[in-house]
């Protein structure tokens, strides 16, 4: 079965919006992974989490954006337990991010895909 891209990219597509927020992370325009969701356990986080540890290092950075649920801090738990501190980044909001009010990181470390 094929299942098309979910994500209008007439709509959705790279751009200099949020540019200097991306670079206050960082970051490197084109070379991270972004996964927006609400951080809860039916999100199934923790499966995204076992899987980026199985990666070759170094590791793609993943960017997780999303509203914390009460169950967020094993997210944190795993981050550490599987040694993604410097792989695995969160933030609250995407809009936050973009309008350049970073919010606080928790600890977590962004590492450049290189």
């Amino acid at each position: 079965m094929l299942f098309p891209n979910g994500v209008d990219c007439e709509r959705f597509f790279p751009g200099d919006m949020g540019w200097e927020a991306v670079q206050a992370l960082g970051l490197e325009s084109g070379r991270y992974y972004l996964n927006v969701g609400r951080l809860e356990p039916r999100k199934n986080h923790t499966t995204l989490l076992r899987a980026w540890a199985q990666l070759n290092v170094p590791r793609p950075t993943l960017v997780i954006v999303g509203q914390r649920h009460f169950m967020y801090r094993e997210m944190l738990d795993m981050i550490r337990t599987l040694h993604l501190e410097r792989d695995v980044f969160l933030l609250k909001s995407l809009r936050r991010a973009v309008t350049g009010d970073l919010p606080q990181r928790e600890g977590i470390r962004l590492q450049q895909l290189g």
